[in-house]
């Protein structure tokens, strides 16, 4: 048994995404956040960002897959299909849903489609009108749905998670998890799985117009038989965890749940992800002290002040004030405008690894604390711009 009050918890080592940060848009409350952008194939990121806040690809896992047999990869040899084993018979361990809704970047309501629980502990109907798609309230509710799994190739011991509010996703994943459980008798841990993205046609209910979204589903790779087979042959093998794994998964229940600083972490990371636009900015308000004509040292100095004859003063020996030393400006920052110029350039010449940006960066002489676009002044940002700017046409 572990400690006492010691709450375990499954290392997240890295995310699997099918979006990125897109243009820097301002929302009606004139919070500035960048619009979540979809694309068509899976990023597999670090828990670390870089200067732009982006998070930073895993360049070794991507390596691990390309070379996997199992892995799909579309016509431009990105990552469409994720060799994957889950960890839990279970479906809500291995993938937790639940309606959600954000208020400055908090969950504030939390639902399971019964009953809903807000953030100050108020007990609400469940689904209600902000999960409505013609809802425009700023406290708009929507699906969520978590995966953890352990991407083929990567070390035991900690897991990927797939984030999505997506009500398609969200129901594929489910649909697919209960197919093959029900296909392998209750077996779901450590099969050999695959998580996909697909494209899908649809009609915008608003519009009535076209459009494509990706959705994500988990399939298994071979016919009902051949998985039915799978699960028998991996059942034998390890009969004892088949007997014990409700008692595992009962005792994962109670322990293997966040602590208050993951949980809020969690919330950051859906926050961030899936609604910017409710995260506001910090505006910290500075009162100016009440001015005194009068300091303490000038009255001080005014109680020791004594009348001295005029010729008794010496204007020789008299001391003399020393002059004021010169004022020099602080150089201004950067701004947020040239560092999303910046990260726009940084796509379109296509420079992905971090040494690479690096030595760009070294490049421009501005001092050995200058590292990443982040401290850089305003007068460094705009000559690292042109600099980049000329790449576009006369590459390295």
């Amino acid at each position: 048994m572990p400690v006492h009050g010691l709450m375990p918890g499954l290392l997240e080592v890295g995310k699997i995404k099918i979006g990125i940060k897109g243009e820097l848009v301002k929302s009606k409350d004139g919070n500035e956040f960048r619009l979540p952008q979809k694309i068509d194939h899976f990023r597999i990121v670090k828990n670390e960002r870089d200067e732009n806040d982006d998070y930073v690809l895993d360049d070794h896992i991507l390596d691990v897959l390309k070379k996997n047999k199992a892995t799909i990869l579309n016509d431009e040899k990105n990552v469409v299909g994720i060799p994957i084993r889950l960890l839990y018979n279970e479906i809500d361990l291995v993938f937790p849903t639940q309606y959600v809704s954000y208020v400055a970047g908090k969950l504030s309501c939390s639902g399971d489609g019964v009953k809903a629980h807000t953030r100050d502990g108020r007990e609400t109907k469940c689904p209600c009108g902000r999960l409505d798609g013609a809802y425009t309230g700023k406290d708009k509710c929507k699906i969520s749905g978590t995966l953890s799994c352990i991407i083929e190739g990567s070390n035991v011991g900690g897991c990927y998670k797939f984030r999505t509010t997506s009500i398609n996703s969200a129901r594929y994943i489910l649909s697919s998890l209960m197919l093959i459980k029900a296909a392998t008798g209750g077996l779901l841990s450590f099969i050999p799985l695959r998580l996909v993205i697909n494209q899908k046609k649809t009609i915008i209910p608003a519009t009535g117009a076209p459009t494509t979204i990706y959705v994500v589903t988990v399939e298994y790779q071979g016919g009902i038989d051949d998985l039915q087979q799978k699960a028998l042959t991996m059942g034998r093998e390890r009969v004892s965890l088949i007997e014990n794994m409700r008692d595992i998964e009962a005792e994962a229940r109670n322990i293997v749940s966040p602590d208050s600083d993951e949980q809020d972490r969690e919330e950051r990371e859906f926050a961030e992800e899936f609604f910017p636009e409710s995260i506001e900015k910090e505006v910290k308000k500075i009162e100016k002290p009440v001015e005194d004509k009068t300091s303490e040292k000038e009255s001080k100095a005014a109680e020791m002040t004594v009348d001295i004859p005029k010729e008794t003063v010496n204007p020789d020996t008299e001391p003399k004030p020393e002059p004021e030393p010169e004022k020099t400006e602080k150089p201004e920052p950067i701004t947020r405008d040239q560092l999303i110029k910046i990260l726009g350039l940084k796509n379109e010449i296509k420079v992905s690894d971090q040494k690479a940006w690096g030595d760009l960066i070294k490049k421009m002489k501005f001092g050995k604390n200058v590292t990443k676009a982040n401290n850089m002044t305003s007068a460094q940002g705009d000559e690292f711009i042109k600099y980049l700017e000329s790449l576009k046409t006369n590459p390295i």
